[in-house]
């Protein structure tokens, strides 16, 4: 059940670089998704690890290899309960599991998790743009 008493187990996405999906792809369980790159593209909704509902959000963050192919990961996410976030958060509040751009599972589409086990990538998205973003 998504909401703010559930679960909130989430099909996501995670658009990344090449060089960061290839370490990533070929990484133990316990590492998929390193929070020690928080704020790498930003974090203006807390300092974790970003999952977006949209592949055209995710694929903002997904930077070209040299012969162009971009990556993005699909992941199973459990935002559970989720609180708006802001820039500085290095964890959700007390009583939250994740933090998000709009505070609520229906109205966000961007998520933001603090613990490495939250999130487990099942698909490598890789694909060639047909124009620039």
């Amino acid at each position: 059940v998504n909401g703010p008493t559930g679960a909130g187990d989430m099909q996501l996405f995670h658009g990344t670089s090449w060089d960061v999906a290839e370490k990533m792809a070929s990484a133990s369980c316990s590492s998929f998704f390193n929070r020690s790159f928080a704020g790498r593209n930003g974090s203006a909704f807390g300092q974790g690890c970003y999952f977006a509902r949209s592949t055209l959000y995710a694929d903002r963050y997904a930077h070209p290899s040299p012969d162009g192919v971009c990556y993005m990961f699909s992941a199973n996410v459990l935002t559970g309960k989720t609180h708006q976030g802001t820039y500085a958060m290095r964890e959700p509040p007390s009583g939250f599991q994740s933090t998000c751009n709009a505070g609520d599972h229906v109205s966000s589409d961007i998520f933001v998790t603090y613990q490495d086990a939250q999130a487990y990538p099942d698909h490598l998205i890789a694909y060639k743009r047909l124009r620039p973003p």
